[in-house]
C-alpha cells in the first residue's frame, strides 16, 4: 500500500509514512502500527487489539512522534525480503518508506536497557503502546 492510499501527504524531505514495532511473546505476537499522521492502532496475532487511535491527541502525538524517529534511524534498517513473526523476546521494527519496507530488529531484554539507537524506538513504540492502553481503559470505565 502507499501512503497516498491512506490519505497520507509526504513532504519532499520526508522518507517515512509509516512503522511498526512487533513484539513476540510465548502466546503470540502484538504489532503496533504507526502513521505519520497519527493514526495508530495495536493487532493481537491471537485476536483482538485496539484502532482508532486517531481521533485521541495523546495517542497522534505518540504515533507522529515514533515514525519521525524511525525515519531519522533508517540506516539501522535493511530491505525486508520475508516478514517472519518475531519469536519470544524478539522486537521487529518495519519502517514503511517511499521505497518499501524496512526492517531491524533485537532482543527486547537488550532494548529495555538501551538508552540510544534501537532503545529509543523501542521507547517510542511502548508510548504509542501504552496511550493506547490509556484510551481504551478510559473508554472501558465510562460504560
Amino acid at each position: 500500500m502507499m501512503p497516498e492510499e491512506l490519505g497520507i501527504e509526504l513532504g519532499a524531505a520526508e522518507e517515512a509514512w509509516g512503522a511498526l514495532m512487533e513484539t513476540g511473546y510465548p502466546e503470540g505476537v502484538a504489532t503496533v502500527v504507526a502513521l505519520r499522521d497519527g493514526n495508530a492502532s495495536l493487532y493481537l496475532s491471537t485476536g483482538g487489539g485496539v484502532i482508532g487511535g486517531v481521533s485521541h491527541p495523546a495517542v497522534r502525538a505518540a504515533a507522529a512522534r515514533f515514525v519521525k524517529t524511525v525515519e531519522g534511524d533508517l540506516s539501522r534498517f535493511r530491505a525486508l525480503d520475508d516478514a517472519p513473526l518475531p519469536a519470544p523476546g524478539q522486537v521487529c521494527f518495519v519502517a514503511l518508506t517511499r521505497s518499501g519496507p524496512l526492517v531491524t530488529e533485537a532482543p527486547e531484554s537488550e532494548l529495555q536497557r538501551s538508552e540510544r539507537g534501537l532503545g529509543t524506538l523501542y521507547r517510542y513504540g511502548q508510548d504509542v503502546l501504552t496511550e493506547l492502553r490509556l484510551v481504551t481503559e478510559r473508554a472501558g470505565s465510562e460504560k
